[in-house]
C-alpha cells in the first residue's frame, strides 16, 4: 500500500474502528485480499472494536491494490458514509470515478404485460447489475458465492434518515387508498418507520425472535434477460423490482445477496450456498424473492431450464437447514403461474366502494410425558419437516402474473409499499393482506393491447406458528 493510501486510513482509523461493519467486508475480501485463516481469526474475535482494529493493521500489509479493493467492498456493502470519507486524498479533496456512467432510460411507453412464456426468439442482451443509487450502472463481478452475477449489498444498522418514527397524520390514515396505491406510482414513499420500545414490548413475547442486529439473510434472484431460442421475452422492469426490495430489505436490517440473470446450474448453486451459510445461525429470519417466468410450481432460469419452487423451498426446512429451524422463512415469487389472463368481473350492486375506482390504470398423535419409577425422562422436542414458511406468489394458481415494463411488477410494487407503511407496527400477515387489496384494486393499463383492464390476484400460504413482527430499529441482542 503506498503512502498516500496509508495516510487516508491514518487520518480515518477512528471512525473506521467505530464504525465499520466488519462482517460485510470480510466477505467481499477474502482470497483477493485476505486469506481465510485471516479471515477466520477476524471472526473469532469478539469485540467489534478490536476486530476493526486488527483488520486496518492487516490491510496496510496487503498489497498495493488492498486499499481500492476495501472502497469496493465499502461501497458493494453500502457502507456510503465511510466510502465518503475514504474518497479524499490526503489533502482533503475528495476523489472522483470517472468510469461510472448513468443507466440510460428508456423511451418506450411503459404497458402491463404478463411473466409468462411466448413462443418467439429472442435477441440475447448482456445483462448489466443495479444497486442503490438507481441511477448508478455498475460492471457485472464474479460475486460472494463465485457465480457471475450474484453481487452482495448490506446495511445492518438502520439508516436514520430513513427509519423514523410514525406520524399520528399516517396512523389516522392508513386505510385510505391513495391513487399512488392502484397506478405505477413513485417509490419515493419506501421509507421505513421504526416501531416504538413500547410497542416492542407488548407483542415480542407472542411473536417470532426478531431482536439480532442483523434481522437475516435476503437472497433475490431476478431474471430479466434470457437466452436466445429459449422462447421467453426479456421481462422490461424486473430490475426495478429488486431495486425497490433491497431498499426495503437493507432498512429493515437484511443483509441482501443478488443473483441476476442466472442459469438452471446457477440458481442452484446459489441456492444450495446460501442454505449453508453459517450466519443463519445468528440471525432471526430468512427471506428469498424469485422474479421470473414461471408456471404452475416452477420459475424459470435465463436458459429456460425450469427450476422447482418446491424442491427449492426444501433446501431450507427444518432436516436440511437446522440453522433456520424456529425461524421464520419467507419466499416471495413473482412469477406466472398459467397462461390464463384475469379479465375480472362486474361487480354487483352492493359491493365495496374504491375512493379512487375512476382513476384505475392498471387426529394427531399426542406426545405424553414419560417418566419412570425414578428418574423422569422427557422426549426431546420433535418439529414437523416444513414449519414456519411463508410463501407469497404474485398471482393464483393458473393465472398470469402483471408487470409493467417501466415500473415493475403489481406484486412486488404492493408488497414493497405495505411493508414500508407498516413494519413498524403490524405484523406480517397483516402486511401481506393489504398486499392482496392493493393488487386487487389495480386495473390493467393498455388500451390497444390484449392486456387492457386485466386483473390480478396475489395470493398466500403459510405454516408460521407465531405472530412475525420486524420491529424495525430496534435490537436487544448484537
Amino acid at each position: 500500500m503506498n503512502a498516500r493510501d496509508k495516510k487516508i486510513l491514518k487520518q480515518n482509523r477512528v471512525v473506521l474502528i467505530k464504525s465499520l461493519e466488519i462482517d460485510s467486508v470480510l466477505d467481499v475480501l477474502e482470497a483477493e485480499v485476505l486469506s481465510s485463516t485471516m479471515v477466520n481469526d477476524l471472526r473469532i474475535i469478539n469485540n467489534p472494536k478490536q476486530q476493526n482494529t486488527k483488520f486496518l493493521n492487516l490491510l496496510e500489509k496487503r498489497g498495493p491494490k488492498a486499499f481500492e479493493l476495501f472502497k469496493s467492498a465499502l461501497e458493494s456493502s453500502q457502507q456510503f458514509n465511510l466510502l465518503n470519507v475514504l474518497s479524499h486524498d490526503a489533502t482533503g479533496k475528495q476523489q472522483f470515478n470517472t468510469n461510472t456512467t448513468s443507466a440510460q432510460s428508456s423511451r418506450k411507453r411503459p404497458e402491463d404485460t404478463f411473466d409468462t412464456t411466448y413462443d418467439q426468439n429472442i435477441h440475447l442482451m448482456k445483462g448489466t447489475s443495479f444497486y442503490t443509487p438507481l441511477t448508478k450502472e455498475v460492471r457485472d463481478t464474479t460475486g460472494l458465492f463465485g457465480v457471475p452475477n450474484i453481487h452482495w449489498v448490506k446495511r445492518t444498522t438502520p439508516n436514520t434518515d430513513i427509519v423514523r418514527e410514525c406520524s399520528l397524520q399516517a396512523v389516522d390514515d392508513e386505510h385510505e387508498l391513495e391513487l399512488k396505491d392502484v397506478v405505477d406510482g413513485p417509490e419515493d414513499d419506501l421509507l421505513i418507520h421504526a416501531s416504538s420500545p413500547e410497542f416492542m414490548m407488548a407483542k415480542q413475547c407472542d411473536s417470532y425472535k426478531m431482536t439480532s442486529r442483523t434481522r437475516g439473510l435476503a437472497l433475490l434472484i431476478c431474471i430479466h434477460e434470457f437466452e436466445e431460442g429459449c422462447g421467453f421475452d426479456d421481462r422490461k422492469g424486473g430490475m426495478v423490482d429488486v431495486l425497490r426490495l433491497q431498499h426495503v430489505l437493507t432498512q429493515l436490517q437484511f443483509v441482501c445477496h443478488r443473483l441476476i440473470n442466472g442459469n438452471f446450474q446457477d440458481i442452484w448453486e446459489v441456492l444450495l450456498k446460501f442454505g449453508s451459510m453459517t450466519q443463519h445461525s445468528k440471525y432471526n429470519c430468512m427471506f428469498i424473492a424469485v422474479m421470473s417466468h414461471g408456471s404452475e410450481g416452477v420459475f424459470y432460469a435465463r436458459d429456460g431450464r425450469s427450476v422447482n419452487i418446491e424442491q427449492m423451498m426444501s433446501i431450507y426446512n427444518n432436516v436440511n437447514c437446522p440453522r433456520l429451524q424456529n425461524k421464520p422463512k419467507i419466499f416471495i415469487i413473482q412469477a406466472c403461474r398459467g397462461k390464463t389472463p384475469d379479465m375480472g368481473t362486474d361487480e354487483i350492486d352492493g359491493g365495496g366502494n374504491s375512493p379512487v375506482n375512476t382513476y384505475y390504470s392498471d387426529g394427531p398423535q399426542q406426545h405424553a410425558r414419560l417418566s419412570f419409577p425414578r428418574v423422569p425422562y422427557f422426549p426431546p422436542n420433535k418439529l414437523p419437516i416444513n414449519s414456519d414458511y411463508f410463501v407469497g406468489y404474485g398471482s393464483v394458481s393458473g393465472y398470469a402474473a402483471m408487470r409493467n415494463t417501466a415500473k415493475g411488477s403489481w406484486f412486488i410494487q404492493a408488497f414493497v409499499r405495505a411493508l414500508a407503511r407498516h413494519a413498524h407496527d403490524r405484523h406480517f400477515l397483516e402486511i401481506m393482506t393489504e398486499v392482496n387489496r392493493l393488487v386487487m384494486k389495480r386495473e390493467g393499463q393498455n388500451p390497444r393491447g390484449a392486456h387492457h383492464r386485466c386483473k390480478a390476484m396475489s395470493e398466500s400460504r403459510n405454516t408460521l406458528c407465531k405472530l412475525l413482527y420486524f420491529f424495525p430499529g430496534l435490537e436487544t441482542a448484537a
